[in-house]
């Protein structure tokens, strides 16, 4: 029998042993344990659902509330099908029984809780060990302040002296005395007193000849008395005025000016670390709010650290920073999904085309586009390198203002200037917080050409907030994450707002009236959740204030209050900026009916 070389087979190659079966009694055993556990925590759980019924305490020990019902992305459990379908019966059945398999919540809590428990002595531990013992621990370089600070892209509202000098006549001398002297002259008398309205006169002799002159002197300061003073009715940050009067000759003179801090006493000093930069704290004699002085550059950390995925939209960088990976969040960092000169080219033509339709109605466009938190804090992300430092929401907005008229921001330079002073973007959520959202504000206010205020002139006072969507999103146990702030800001509380309508989540419509507003305009935004933190500074801004979501574009009350809008804007964070594009086609559709 001829063999085959590839398989060579012998002749005294042993057969193969003939497969064993399992016992039988064992087989059942095996097969019925396995369906206990199937079907035993089912009959347990519907047991505890009868019990549920008469004690709620129950139900919330054995179904504790799970993270993953909190996140950003609002999940929604499956329902039971209530209509056949023969292809999809049996994946919406699946569905419903992994949203609802018995004991879920305990399940997936405590995996969490397990999780945590494991990885924290490890991160905060070992894993520093390790690097001291091979690369040597962390650098020792630093993160230099920007270059730009708050004062000088907002500017410090102080207002400058620009009264000048009064400018003295020359006398009219007489020529005295001997014609060849070389004159010496004494210490001068006063010869005329000066009043605040008229000038002294000086007179110098020589002390070798007769020869005299005379010069005038400065007029007298006015004797003033305060007739209003609001300094001390303004909180820190806003304007007073001081009106005086001249008890001699009636002069009145108006003093205004921009509150400042007044330092009353050192609260800490912080150090610089990897984490904050370094500053005095002080609390203001005024307004007993908080302030940063005498910032220092932050430390560095360029030790090796490996990427640490929390879920499929959550990484967790340097020092415990989250950050969200959705959304393609990835490549706006690294600079990879560029627009294409003719997709610039044609959503500039868009944007073009709502901005003078608008100001053919009388109204003001405005876009904003909302940096992503890594575009900010760079120094904790290690998800990526950037690839091109000029990225896609940049280059956007530069062909924006070069090929149109179109108002549109992107404050990342802004919000980089005030990292030192405060943390303005949640260290364990995507989004920013109410530091981050007033610097936005601020921006967006100084490119339609309203007053500006500097953040840094407010009273503020900070508190800790360690809760975040991304540790909802990554099914991270929030006990072990802790260390993020925000801020409560003061911002005009004397204005008072008449009337509201709405809540202030991210899927509210907001409609405020204040009759005494800084500006008596209708101002309408279309945006996400990053509103959300700068709802109390529209509304005290505006007279009448329209905010809601972009979804929401199509909604008869956003109808309408476009329609009567004296300013209009559609902002999106950085992840989702073609949605800024998708909004001005609908407002088109809107401004045309009319």
């Amino acid at each position: 029998m001829d063999k085959d070389k590839n398989n060579p087979v012998t002749e005294n190659q042993p057969e193969p042993p003939a497969p064993q079966r399992m016992p039988k009694g064992f087989a059942v055993t095996y097969i019925g344990i396995f369906v206990a556990l199937l079907i035993i925590p089912t009959i347990i759980w519907g047991a505890l659902m009868i019990a549920c019924r008469f004690s709620p305490e129950l139900y919330e020990t054995i179904s504790p509330p799970t993270n993953e019902s909190q996140g950003m992305a609002g999940k929604k459990y499956a329902e039971f099908p209530t209509t056949f379908n023969i292809k999809t019966y049996t994946a919406e059945i699946e569905a419903w029984y992994n949203d609802h398999v018995p004991f879920r919540s305990l399940i997936y809590n405590s995996y969490g809780d397990i999780k945590a428990t494991v990885e924290q002595p490890y991160e905060k531990t070992i894993r520093p060990a390790l690097l001291q013992l091979f690369h040597g621990g962390s650098s020792s370089g630093s993160i230099e302040l920007p270059e730009e600070t708050i004062e000088d892209i907002f500017g410090d509202n102080t207002e400058e002296d620009t009264s000048e000098e009064e400018t003295l006549p020359d006398f009219d001398n007489e020529e005295t005395g001997d014609e060849n002297c070389e004159h010496e002259y004494d210490a001068g008398v006063l010869e005329v007193d000066p009043t605040c309205t008229d000038w002294g006169v000086m007179k110098y002799s020589c002390t070798k000849c007769s020869h005299v002159y005379r010069e005038y002197t400065a007029k007298a300061s006015h004797d003033y008395e305060t007739l209003t003073d609001t300094f001390d009715l303004v909180q820190c940050g806003s304007k007073y005025e001081r009106l005086s009067k001249c008890k001699v000759c009636g002069h009145e003179d108006t003093e205004s000016g921009i509150k400042q801090h007044k330092n009353h006493r050192k609260l800490k000093i912080v150090k610089a670390s990897y984490t904050t930069y370094g500053y005095v704290l002080a609390s203001c004699k005024y307004c007993g709010g908080e302030y940063r002085t005498d910032i220092k550059a932050k430390l560095q950390d360029t030790s090796f650290a490996m990427e640490s995925y929390r879920s499929d939209v959550v990484i967790e960088g340097r020092h415990q920073w989250l950050y969200y990976l959705g959304d393609n969040s990835m490549s706006y960092y690294q600079g990879t999904n560029l627009l294409s000169d003719a997709e610039m080219e044609y959503y500039t033509s868009i944007l073009d085309q709502l901005d003078k339709l608008c100001r053919e109605k009388g109204k003001t466009l405005q876009i904003a586009i909302w940096p992503n938190k890594e575009q900010v804090y760079p120094e904790y992300y290690l998800g990526a390198d950037v690839i091109n430092e000029y990225k896609r929401v940049e280059r956007f907005v530069d062909y924006v203002r070069e090929n149109s008229d179109v108002k549109i921001i992107y404050p990342l330079a802004e919000l980089t200037a005030a990292k030192p002073y405060w943390d303005v973007y949640y260290k364990f959520d995507t989004h920013w917080n109410m530091a981050g959202g007033f610097i936005g504000y601020q921006a967006l206010m100084e490119s339609l050409g309203f007053e500006t205020t500097n953040l840094y002139q407010l009273p503020l006072w900070e508190f800790d907030r360690n809760a975040g969507d991304l540790i909802s999103l990554g099914n991270l146990n929030g006990a072990y994450y802790t260390g993020a702030v925000d801020y409560t800001i003061s911002y005009k509380p004397e204005i008072t707002v008449d009337s509201y309508y709405g809540g202030d989540g991210a899927g509210d419509i907001r409609h405020t009236t204040a009759s005494d507003a800084t500006y008596d305009c209708n101002f309408v935004m279309l945006a996400d959740s990053y509103r959300c933190f700068q709802l109390q500074l529209f509304e005290r801004d505006f007279s009448d204030c329209y905010l809601c979501h972009r979804s929401q574009v199509n909604e008869k009350m956003t109808h309408d209050a476009i329609k009567n809008a004296d300013i209009i804007v559609i902002s999106a964070v950085e992840r989702y900026d073609y949605d800024t594009i998708n909004t001005a086609l609908e407002i088109i559709k809107i401004l045309s009916q009319d």
